[in-house]
Formats: C-alpha cells, sequence, structure tokens
C-alpha cells in the first residue's frame, strides 16, 4: 500500500520526481540476486527499469485495477482481424532494446562494453549501457552544479553516462575527473562516443507488439 500511495504522488510533469518515484519503488519491490550474492538496484541497466516496474504493476494490480490502455492504427487488412482497437498496456507486451547489428558487433562481453575503435589509429572509446546508480547520480551531481552556480560541459553530460561503468566510486570529484579526461578527446573520438550513446538510446525506447493471429 506505501508503494501504492507513492506511485500515486507522481508528477507527470517533472521528469526528476518521475525517476525518483520509479527508483523508489523498484528499489522497495525488487531484489536482485545472482551466484555471488545480492545486488543493489542501482545496479540493473537504465534500460530494463521500465519493464521491471511494468512487471511490478502487473504483480501489483493482480485484479485488473488501474488498467492502462493505449489506442492503436490497426494496419491488418485481414478480414475478422482480432487485433482490437486499443491494447492493455502490461509488460508482456513491451518490446524494447533492438540493437542495430551495425553496433552491436562492437559489444564486448567479458568487460560489459562497447569498444569503438577509430579507423585512423587513435585510442579506442569505452561505452556502457547505463545502469539506474550512474544515471541517478550524474543527475544529482549535475543539479548540485547547477544550483550552486557551477558550470559544467553540457556536451559531456550528454554522453557522461555511457562513459562511466561503476556508481558505486561515483561523486563530483571523480565526475570531474572523466569530464577532464574528455576534453583531452579528438574530433574523431567524440563524434564516435556522441553518435553511438545516440544509437543505444534510440534502440531501448519501448515499444507494443501484438502479433495478428490471421497475417502474422
Amino acid at each position: 500500500v506505501g508503494e501504492i500511495r507513492h506511485f500515486s504522488t507522481i508528477d507527470e510533469n517533472d521528469p526528476i520526481d518521475i525517476d525518483d518515484k520509479i527508483n523508489h519503488i523498484i528499489s522497495k519491490c525488487s531484489s536482485v540476486k545472482w551466484a555471488e550474492g545480492t545486488l543493489s538496484h542501482l545496479d540493473l541497466y537504465q534500460e530494463d527499469r521500465f519493464y521491471i516496474f511494468m512487471s511490478i504493476r502487473d504483480l501489483t494490480f493482480v485484479k485488473g485495477e488501474n488498467r492502462i490502455f493505449i489506442p492503436i492504427k490497426n494496419p491488418c487488412s485481414k478480414e475478422g482481424c482480432p487485433i482490437p482497437n486499443d491494447i492493455e498496456l502490461t509488460s508482456g507486451v513491451l518490446s524494447s532494446f533492438k540493437l542495430d547489428q551495425k553496433i552491436k558487433k562492437y559489444y564486448d562481453k567479458d568487460n560489459g562494453c562497447f569498444n569503438l575503435i577509430p579507423k585512423n589509429g587513435e585510442p579506442p572509446i569505452q561505452l556502457f549501457i547505463p545502469t539506474i546508480g550512474v544515471s541517478t547520480k550524474i543527475r544529482k551531481i549535475l543539479k548540485e552544479k547547477s544550483d550552486k552556480g557551477k558550470k559544467y560541459d553540457e556536451t559531456f553530460a550528454k554522453v557522461s553516462s555511457f562513459l562511466i561503468p561503476n556508481w558505486r566510486e561515483l561523486d563530483e570529484k571523480s565526475y570531474n575527473e572523466y569530464e577532464n579526461i574528455s576534453k583531452g578527446w579528438t574530433y574523431t573520438q567524440f563524434v564516435l562516443s556522441d553518435s553511438a550513446s545516440d544509437q543505444i538510446t534510440f534502440a531501448t525506447k519501448n515499444s507494443l507488439e501484438f502479433k495478428c493471429s490471421k497475417c502474422g
């Protein structure tokens, strides 16, 4: 009940409020375990957050309370098509993280990053899929800088969550160190990181999938 109350107070016009409350609900209603023990919810990939949040919602409102329907334009021309005029939003119909093969081939499973090597022989750039922890800490660091009137590199801020792998060691000092390193980048290194991070972000936007049993 506490989390449902929390959910009902979300200000949909405030992205920071939405972010904080979704993170709070995930922290209270999920447990992340692996072979070596228990992880924090902050270790989850930002990409997986919405699916997990929707799964928690599905398990909370088991009797159909608080249902959400998304109106759709049906492209199927078959007679008797079973696709309705709207689809109920649940975790089961979400389709996300369809990564372009052009960037997928650069993924390094051993190190958990995209290893981008410039063709001109310049040093490689490593991009990590942002975790909830990294994204949340960066947002708070930048907000504090802004509140205190401190300047920061907005260009670096755009790609920073893809360049910092560990939220546990992240604070304003270490963030500034990463920012200073980026100032030594070449034009090619920056374009690579900016373009690839855009592609990864675009790939993770959620969409709905519903297959027609008549035409497939």
